[in-house]
């Protein structure tokens, strides 16, 4: 009886083996059947998989496939109209600051609004390369620009700010994909056919290196300075309730020397007060647009800021 029972554990043992092999076998010629698309999906990771389920189901997907969308506001003052516009440029899913201007001419309405519009519009270059402080950058659409009178032209002495996007297989970004690049512009030294020889000028070390792909873009966007002064606050690194008081600033411009006119900062730093009971310094735009910001707290140098004044309203570092 010992000796039967053992030879039907055995059979029931082999029966259960072969019914695992064979499903095993289905599995995988039904897998074998498959698009690769359909087996790409199924390895995909979780978190492309819910970016792209919000992409499919976004009914501002078609809007978003598209160049630029301006936001414009009329406000009627009683004696003026106020027009304000702000750009959102779709590929790289950045506004720019408010552009806006008075109009006492209701005639004129019309005109300004286009106007105020094609104020804020930024076009748009590809980087192309970068490797420490030199970049080469591609405009884009840049075979459309006629002269530099075009909306499109990017010239020497302009400056541009770094946006990186990173996009999932869809070649959509991906959730908090799309970066702008704190503290950091390219000035264009020469330009050519569209492109354009820059130097990166940032507070952090080679901000805007790698290889350029398909899921990793980088772009330059040119900064129009808004013609108003930034407030500046500093604040201390890690607890931003607590701000600088009393803490020396001061600024170097940019200048052209040599035979080759490569932008280059002043010798000099020129003193532009101390920061108030906010922490909070004033900084004035100029012609040239970058200045380079030195915060010094006695003879300590605490950091080198590169910015636009004017560009941004605020900004905190």
């Amino acid at each position: 009886a010992e000796e039967k029972a053992a030879e039907e554990k055995a059979a029931e043992e082999k029966a259960t083996e072969e019914k695992t092999d064979e499903a095993a076998a289905t599995e995988e010629k039904s897998a074998e059947g498959k698009p690769a698309d359909e087996k790409e999906t199924e390895q995909q990771p979780a978190e492309e998989k819910t970016a792209d389920a919000e992409v499919v189901k976004s009914p501002y997907l078609p809007l978003l496939k598209k160049d630029k969308l301006f936001l414009l506001g009329v406000t009627d003052q009683g004696t003026s109209w106020r027009v304000q516009v702000r750009e959102l440029d779709l590929h790289t899913r950045t506004l720019s600051p408010l552009f806006e201007r008075e109009v006492l001419n209701l005639e004129m309405l019309a005109d300004e609004s286009f106007d105020a519009i094609a104020e804020a519009f930024h076009p748009v270059a590809r980087i192309e390369s970068s490797q420490g402080k030199s970049a080469e950058l591609t405009v884009r659409a840049g075979g459309l620009i006629q002269s530099k009178d075009s909306p499109l032209y990017i010239g020497s002495r302009a400056v541009l700010r770094p946006v990186i996007r990173r996009n999932n297989r869809l070649g959509e970004p991906l959730k908090a994909g799309v970066v702008e690049v704190d503290w950091t512009y390219i000035f264009v030294d020469s330009e050519e056919k569209g492109m354009l020889q820059c130097q990166v000028w940032s507070a952090m070390r080679n901000p805007v290196a790698g290889r350029t792909s398909s899921r990793t873009q980088r772009f330059g966007l040119l900064v129009r300075p808004t013609g108003r002064p930034t407030q500046l606050q500093l604040v201390s690194q890690g607890d931003e309730n607590h701000t600088l008081k009393g803490y020396d600033v001061f600024a170097k411009t940019p200048q052209p020397v040599g035979k080759d006119e490569e932008v280059a900062e002043e010798e000099e730093a020129t003193k532009l007060g101390q920061t108030d009971w906010r922490g909070v310094i004033e900084i004035e735009p100029i012609k040239s647009g970058v200045r380079v910001i030195y915060v010094r707290n006695g003879r300590q140098l605490l950091a080198r800021l590169p910015m636009v004044p004017g560009y941004y309203p605020e900004q905190v570092a």
